[in-house]
């Protein structure tokens, strides 16, 4: 499978165990991406052992382009949730050009203070934008954790490269709740769900850049705290615009059923499907 994201930069699906066909990312502009034509993954079947009593783990491709597709979904509705959040931010600043400033600098960094914390206004009043933000926080977390899930099956670029141009959309969308008193942005510091699992917190501190990290630091408990200190935290279960509709059974236990008893939580054998006796 070929991701495309951003313009002329390809990601290559790793070959799994079996054969299958994936469809592509699809990605418009600016932050963002294009569209390529669906291509063929060839997935190399994975030999079995001749010895009957042998436990084999062979890699699930279904599993594998399953969390492919969702990570497609929740590419599109990111996207479209920081386009409503630019359009509300230009709605104000549009507002703000009409109160005239007799000094240009003044204007300048009047207009920039004044723009700090507008949003937080917006969220507290606007349920229906309040509802646009959280998606958007919510789903721009669950994609860290799908990417640091695939990470070992992307390359061109590499899972840790779209880690941190995700962090560029957070970055510019956390400081439009930063508040000019406190320089906090109390709003997405809020978004506790869904929380990150260890694996995910262990591949975002080995691959964020420094500011990023320190932008992750800073968003507190709700980014920071594992999913394994809060087992009775409900499943986060992301529902898309596009009406895709997500079957918890078609995907790989670890995902969307890590609290039922049983479920292997070993990062290592992710996608990984026990062939042989029992």
């Amino acid at each position: 499978m070929t991701y495309v994201y951003p313009s002329d930069r390809t990601i290559d699906i790793k070959p799994s165990a079996r054969s299958t066909t994936v469809q592509e990312i699809k990605r418009n502009n600016s932050s963002d991406y294009h569209s390529q034509s669906s291509e063929e993954v060839t997935l190399t079947a994975t030999e079995q052992p001749e010895e009957p009593d042998i436990v084999a783990r062979v890699i699930n491709g279904d599993w594998l382009n399953a969390e492919n597709i969702l990570l497609n979904h929740c590419f599109d509705d990111v996207e479209e949730n920081m386009e409503r959040i630019r359009e509300k931010v230009h709605k104000i600043a549009s507002g703000l050009e009409n109160h005239p400033v007799e000094d240009q600098t003044q204007k300048e960094s009047s207009k920039k203070d004044s723009m700090l914390g507008q949003l937080v206004e917006q969220t507290n009043k606007d349920e229906e934008f309040r509802q646009v933000a959280e998606d958007f926080f919510q789903k721009l977390k669950f994609s860290l954790i799908l990417l640091s899930r695939l990470s070992d099956h992307v390359n061109e670029p590499q899972a840790a490269v779209l880690v941190n141009q995700l962090f560029v959309l957070l970055s510019e969308s956390v400081g439009y709740w930063r508040k000019s008193n406190t320089m906090f942005a109390d709003f997405p510091r809020k978004i506790r769900q869904p929380l990150f699992p260890r694996y995910t917190i262990a591949f975002l501190e080995l691959n964020l850049i420094g500011v990023h990290e320190k932008l992750l630091r800073e968003l507190g408990p709700a980014w920071n705290d594992s999913r394994e200190e809060s087992p009775s935290l409900p499943v986060y279960v992301p529902i898309f615009k596009d009406g895709f509709q997500v079957i918890r059974e078609q995907y790989e236990p670890t995902l969307f059923d890590y609290d039922k008893p049983g479920v292997d939580s070993i990062s290592e054998v992710k996608f990984r499907q026990i062939f042989g006796p029992i």
